[in-house]
């Protein structure tokens, strides 16, 4: 089969904590390819998952956005280590508050299919606008393809 000429293409950062992780994610005028790394603590890379999905078969793409218990679980961690502890114990407290508070509230870029199963992707809140300018072009594609 012979590839689709790219229509839009993003990269975005998977999250606040480590902006070298990176998910690609583009747009043909048949199908939706995107590549995200698979983390460990969100902060090491541990292989990828590859998503593909046609645009014939996209019932929806949109944002959620919600709080990720793990990074308030953190912080509340980070909080109790900075009141029992002194001197070392103050610094990893804060730098666990600090890691715990920037984790806790994530965005997922999320393509749902005419079946109702669905893909997502993590993204980090500073690529909101070039996810949202990714959607509205995979909007048109759908809408062209309809």
């Amino acid at each position: 089969m012979m590839d689709s000429p790219e229509v839009a293409q993003v990269v975005v950062r998977q999250n606040l904590i480590a902006p070298w992780l990176r998910s690609n994610l583009r747009l043909t005028a048949r199908l939706i390819e995107g590549r995200a790394p698979n983390t460990f603590l969100g902060i090491v890379p541990l292989g990828s998952k590859q998503l593909t999905q046609p645009v014939a078969h996209i019932a929806s793409v949109g944002i959620d956005t919600g709080y990720n218990p793990t990074g308030v679980l953190v912080a509340l961690i980070g909080v109790l280590v900075l009141l029992i502890y002194q001197g070392v114990g103050l610094v990893i407290g804060l730098l666990l508050v600090v890691i715990g508070a920037a984790d806790s509230y994530q965005m997922t870029f999320k393509i749902t299919d005419s079946g109702g199963s669905e893909q997502a992707i993590r993204v980090s809140l500073l690529d909101r606008g070039k996810l949202e300018q990714f959607i509205r072009k995979v909007n048109q594609q759908i809408a062209d393809n309809h």
